[in-house]
Order: C-alpha cells, then structure tokens, then sequence
C-alpha cells in the first residue's frame, strides 16, 4: 500500500514507470529466490536418494561377500569333524585351504589352533609369523576376548577391525570346535578388509567420495572429511557390531547439482529481466496516457471557470 501511495504521487511518467518496474522486480527476485531454494532442495534430495541407493547396493554385496568368506568356517569345522587321522591331517588341511581359498579370494589366511595354539596355517608365507601363537593368551586384549567369547558361545565370533601379526589390517572370524562336549579348539579366518571393499565396489576413486568407520568411531577407509560433510551414511551391520558406510559427491553436494541448478537460475533472471522491463513499458505507456488526458482536462476546466455566467 505505501509502494502504491508513493507510486500516486510521482508525475514524471518516466519516473513512476521506474518506480513500478523497481517495485516489479523485487516481487520477481523474492518469488526467482523461492523458486530457487525450493529447486535446489528438490535436487539436493534426488542426489541422496540416488546416492543412497547406490550404497544400499554397495552394502547388500559386502555382507554377501562377509558372509562367503566367513562360511569358511563352517566348512573348516566340516573338515576338522572328519578328518581324524593324524597322519594326513596336516597335508589335507592345506589342500582343502587351498582350494577354497583360491576359489573365493580377499582372505589373508585361515588356520586351525587344536587346544588354542595355531599349528596349522595356510597360507603358510607371509603367515609364519602365526605358528605356535597362543590365542588365549595372545598379547592382543581384544584377541583374548574374541576367543573367550568364541568358546563360551560356540558361535562365530567376527572380529572388529584390527593389526595382525602378519602384517596389514583385516578381520578375524572364529569359531571354537568341540568334541563329545570337550574343547578340540579354534578355527580362525582372516580376511582382508581392503580387497573386500574394493571388489565390492567401495573406492575413493569415481562419482562418490566414500569412507567407512567402525562401531568406535575409527575410520578405517577413505577420508574422515567425508563424515563431517553431510554424507548420505549407510549402516552395515555385522554379527556382533556395525560399520558405517558414507558418500558424498566427489565434488561436493553444491558441485554436483550446481549446472541443473545454474540452467534453472539463467532461465528464472531471464524472465525476471524479460518481466520488469515490460512492467516498466506498460507503466510508461499508462504513465504518459494518463498525464496526456490529465493535461487536457486542466485547460477545459480553466475555460469553464472562465465563461460568463447567464442570468445576470
């Protein structure tokens, strides 16, 4: 209403159609600016939802694959409650090893530990390290814990991530074996985290900047910026834990829908541009009709004021 009332009292028609045309692009700029953060939040959206597919498909395919190398230890167990002869045991635990090992791929070793000590491992290079280790008194608290609990659950027992003693990083499942009820011992998989994560696709390369964090917080692949940066965030949950898995776009969120979103903004100031420029023509023209009629009507009203009256 104040806009309109000072608007009224402009009479340069060049001035009141400027002052129409300011007025016109502010509604348009605020209504441009709606539009845009409106737009910008739809595409934001869109890009997560497709973002979290992918990593939804990405997880599905690491537990498949977490879970094809940990049937190894059922499979270990199968051996270990047939195979009973001394003698052979030794050479048929190393080609049973490795023709499963070859066959599935990403482990680091497997190894059976009769009465808690590893006396057999394959593969044996890069492993030697293993041989005549004690797990239950392992220097390594959380490896002593693993097995505790692998033996008074007789269940599989998953590692969280951690060093191992042949070198890298990895993670260790076990499973305690029991005969007739008495402890015969453990049969231990090490997998290898990194292989795993690529073959399933993780990659710091490509569309995506990923990372993945355990259930302590500890990022264990990729950046930890990617966790700080709004990321679409995946859980994974394994047997007796969690991990995280997290994606932006590799070049930011603002990056990645930054051409749909400048394409929109060309195309919205355009019609702004196009709209206050018209507002500002048809205000001049009304302008400049309105003071041509304003114009002849003074001088008609002088001359009325003028003429002699009749009846004097």
């Amino acid at each position: 209403m104040i806009g309109h009332w000072w608007i009224a009292q402009l009479t340069d028609p060049r001035r009141k159609a400027l002052a129409v045309a300011a007025l016109a692009s502010v509604f348009l700029a605020g209504a441009w600016w709606s539009g845009h953060s409106w737009h910008r939040q739809k595409l934001l959206a869109e890009m997560r939802g497709e973002v979290l597919a992918e990593l939804d498909h990405i997880a599905n395919d690491l537990i498949v694959k977490f879970n094809r190398r940990f049937g190894l230890l059922a499979l270990l167990k199968a051996f270990v409650d047939t195979h009973a002869s001394p003698t052979t045991f030794g050479a048929d635990f190393e080609s049973f090893a490795r023709e499963r090992i070859e066959f599935i791929g990403g482990i680091y070793g497997v190894s059976l530990a009769p009465g808690g000590v590893m006396r057999f491992v394959y593969p044996l290079a890069d492993n030697e390290k293993n041989l005549g280790n004690v797990l239950l008194s392992d220097p390594r608290p959380e490896v002593r814990a693993d097995v505790a609990r692998a033996m008074q659950s007789r269940r599989i027992v998953i590692s969280t991530l951690m060093d191992l003693r042949r070198g890298g990083v990895g993670v260790v499942g076990r499973l305690a074996v029991y005969r007739n009820d008495e402890f015969w011992g453990l049969i231990n998989v090490a997998v290898d985290v990194i292989a795993l994560l690529r073959e399933a696709g993780v990659s710091e390369k490509g569309n995506l900047q990923m990372a993945l964090r355990d259930s302590a917080g500890r990022v264990f692949f990729g950046s930890p910026a990617v966790f700080q940066s709004d990321p679409v965030i995946h859980r994974i949950n394994l047997p007796e834990a969690y991990w995280e898995l997290a994606a932006i776009p590799t070049n930011g969120w603002s990056g990645a829908i930054g051409r749909e979103l400048k394409i929109l903004d060309a195309g919205a100031l355009s019609a702004v541009l196009l709209l206050t420029v018209l507002a500002y023509l048809i205000a001049f023209r009304d302008a400049r009709l309105a003071s041509a009629v304003e114009s002849r009507r003074k001088p008609d009203a002088r001359d009325r004021l003028r003429a002699p009256r009749s009846g004097n």
